[in-house]
């Protein structure tokens, strides 16, 4: 169905600004908005939702510090990510409605 939300788990090792290793996991939820743009506008649609937020994600942590993403510039880094991944995903028929990050850990 086209007018579910629907949840995407990331879980990846990043390397942060001061070149710590930190392991995230986060979810991005989003709906399709577009059905035409999800079906056809793009092969694997679920696959670039993943890779655009993979990639979203390592570039603001790449520019933080760990302490940073882990406590309190935490909701500035969702709210970045986001803003990014909405631009990044514009014309592809998705809608999204949140990125939260649920465990981030060296």
């Amino acid at each position: 169905r086209f007018d579910e939300m629907r949840r995407m788990g990331i879980r990846t090792v990043m390397i942060t600004g001061e070149s710590d290793l930190v392991e995230i996991r986060a979810t991005v939820r989003y709906h399709v908005s577009d059905p035409r743009a999800f079906l056809f506008g793009v092969r694997d649609a679920d696959g670039m939702v993943r890779s655009a937020a993979e990639s979203v994600l390592r570039e603001l942590v790449a520019g933080r510090r760990f302490q940073e993403v882990l406590t309190v510039r935490r909701a500035d880094l969702e709210r970045d990510a986001l803003d990014r991944l909405r631009r990044r995903l514009d014309g592809l028929g998705v809608g999204l409605d949140g990125f939260t990050l649920h465990d981030v850990h060296p």
